[in-house]
């Protein structure tokens, strides 16, 4: 079960990447997990979000880092800043 989810398929209708790796590039999902590299780095994450709730899971398997930003509050981008924090264990 867990290749599945790792094995990378086209979106239906051209699901378009808003990340910073790929922006406008039609990623790759795979079973729960958006699948799409980050400045050269294998990369694993999905987001979710309802009423003043947002969330993000980045994984960055080969690399052994994983980031998890819960927020309650609906001004805060988690993605960005997983990405931040990303960039300053990656680089």
């Amino acid at each position: 079960m867990e290749q599945q989810a790792l094995t990378p398929v086209e979106m239906p209708g051209g699901f378009r990447s808003s990340s910073e790796s790929a922006a406008g590039a039609s990623i790759k999902y795979g079973f729960g997990w958006f699948l799409d590299p980050y400045h050269g780095h294998a990369r694993m994450w999905h987001y979710g979000e309802s009423i003043g709730f947002r969330s993000v899971i980045e994984r960055f398997p080969a690399d052994r880092l994983t980031i998890i930003i819960l927020a309650n509050r609906t001004d805060l981008d988690p993605s960005s800043l997983a990405l931040k924090v990303a960039d300053i264990f990656l680089h």
